[in-house]
């Protein structure tokens, strides 16, 4: 008969036997455990080859292994078991963050050999309240997770052998679907069986718990808690941890401009003692990208998926940042609630320089842009708010809506009709587009003068962008704005004034 003690060395313990429920009170209190089980050694048989109680019981032996009597079969069920449960949670996974437009992350993401596990027991999690309390009673998190990861390093480095993922420098990175083989894929997800999706559902759906084992599920907390329910927490992107929970807001914000407070949710605040940015992804404003995607579509595609437009900020920002381009730091994102925290640039958008003598930051928003545009990329959303001023550089503070390729024509013309509706916005007087004429200049001289391709300039004046922006400006006004930047990239591309 098999005597398996289950949990970790610094918390709470669990013994499973498949000798009878005679001992179970005595071998609870001579292994000083929080619970005893009896389980009929034919039925942890089955449970652990074939999922036959759908894993429930198979789960608790996600639990480090303190020690054994008597369990030579029973073990050698256990690696089976623990060999299907990494290459479970490692599928799943990877389908979780391409259902939620997340797959751009894929190649960045590294997990410690603890996610496996923990990501298995959070599938159901609520039918057990057995790991559940064993979890609660740990007294050291960092601890336990390293515990987990070391009981799990070899069906870890068995799931890399067979390409199901990656192991560098001690943490496992997922491969995509088509590096593992969709045939192979889809083979292992049926083994998987359909019953293991009607789970996750209802676990999403009910996160209380259930009396299933004849037990009221405990009211319990804790950090490992806290990671069953969101097992993202343990991943990371080069220090950008995937899960999030110490954002402080702050009462005193910065004034945002009305298109901002319209149309972007972000919250200012501190994380872990430094100044901070929120921006949340899946929000009633994001209505908005599919308002503009419809309004737009002869002119230009957007991202309307919030997973897609959070990956393409964490994905970009490294690429611009890798070459020069002035980007806030990614601190941390949170997937389940698409919520990305960035640091707080100190300075003033370039909205505040509309109407103002600073030539210079029109220049180098130019300049900014082509760099960017040499590299193959286009921005997609280059309002002037989303670029700010600090430190004599500007920073480059929404990449939702980046592309590989594009229309960098687009980009330009944006950030130039945005700048005319500023002008009549703000500036005074009957010498706004005076003023419009100066700033255009700077843009255009800046990104000529660095590279850009003087045929993006003479595309950003074509009629099939004013005709979008006459809904900002009125049908003239927009026609006006226009032929001033026509009449400017004509100059531009004629006259070098570099």
């Amino acid at each position: 008969m098999c005597i398996a003690v289950l949990g970790f060395r610094s918390g709470g313990r669990l013994v499973v036997t498949t000798e009878g429920p005679a001992r179970l009170e005595e071998l609870r209190s001579l292994y000083r455990a929080s619970a005893a089980l009896y389980i009929p050694s034919e039925v942890l048989r089955l449970d652990l080859r074939y999922g036959a109680l759908l894993d429930v019981v198979a789960d608790l032996f996600l639990l480090p292994i303190l020690g054994a009597e008597g369990c030579r079969d029973v073990l050698r069920g256990v690696e089976r078991f623990r060999a299907r449960a990494v290459a479970e949670a490692a599928l799943l996974t990877i389908l979780d963050l391409r259902s939620r437009g997340l797959s751009g992350l894929l190649p960045l993401i590294r997990a410690p050999l603890s996610y496996f596990p923990v990501y298995k027991a959070s599938l159901r999690v609520v039918f057990n309240p057995y790991i559940l309390r064993v979890f609660a009673e740990c007294r050291d998190a960092a601890t336990c997770l390293r515990e987990l990861g070391e009981e799990f390093r070899v069906p870890v480095e068995e799931a890399a052998a067979s390409g199901y993922l990656e192991l560098v420098n001690g943490y496992a990175r997922l491969r995509p679907l088509s590096a593992i083989g969709l045939g192979r894929a889809l083979k292992q997800l049926l083994m998987l069986r359909a019953s293991a999706v009607a789970l996750r559902i209802v676990r999403n759906a009910y996160r209380g718990g259930a009396a299933l084992w004849g037990h009221s599920t405990p009211c319990l907390g804790g950090p490992l808690i806290r990671v069953l329910i969101n097992p993202y927490t343990l991943l990371e992107i080069d220090g950008v941890k995937l899960g999030y929970q110490d954002f402080r807001r702050s009462a005193d914000t910065p004034r945002l401009d009305l298109l901002d407070r319209i149309a972007t949710d972000v919250a200012f605040g501190s994380c872990r003692g430094s100044a901070c940015v929120a921006k949340r992804y899946l929000t009633p404003k994001s209505a908005k990208w599919v308002a503009v995607k419809f309004t737009r579509f002869l002119t230009v595609d957007f991202w309307v998926s919030p997973g897609v437009r959070m990956a393409n900020e964490i994905v970009f920002t490294r690429i611009l940042s890798g070459i020069g381009v002035a980007v806030p730091r990614i601190i941390a994102a949170d997937l389940e609630t698409y919520t990305l925290y960035r640091e707080y640039i100190e300075g003033e958008p370039l909205t505040r320089y509309v109407c103002s003598t600073r030539l210079d930051v029109f220049e180098k928003t130019g300049s900014v842009l082509a760099k960017i545009h040499s590299r193959g990329l286009s921005l997609g959303d280059t309002r002037p708010s989303n670029f700010i001023v600090s430190g004599g550089r500007v920073y480059v503070v929404d990449l939702e809506q980046v592309r590989v390729g594009g229309d960098p024509s687009w980009d330009l013309a944006e950030l130039l009709y945005f700048i005319a509706f500023e002008c009549e916005s703000r500036c005074r007087g009957g010498n706004k587009l005076l003023y419009f004429l100066r700033y255009a200049r700077g843009v255009i001289k800046g990104y000529v003068c660095s590279g850009g391709d003087p045929s993006v300039v003479g595309r950003a004046s074509s009629r099939r962008f004013s005709s979008v922006f006459s809904l900002l400006l009125t049908p003239i006004t927009s026609e006006r704005y226009r032929r001033a930047i026509e009449g400017v990239a004509r100059l531009a591309t004629r006259v070098s004034g570099c």
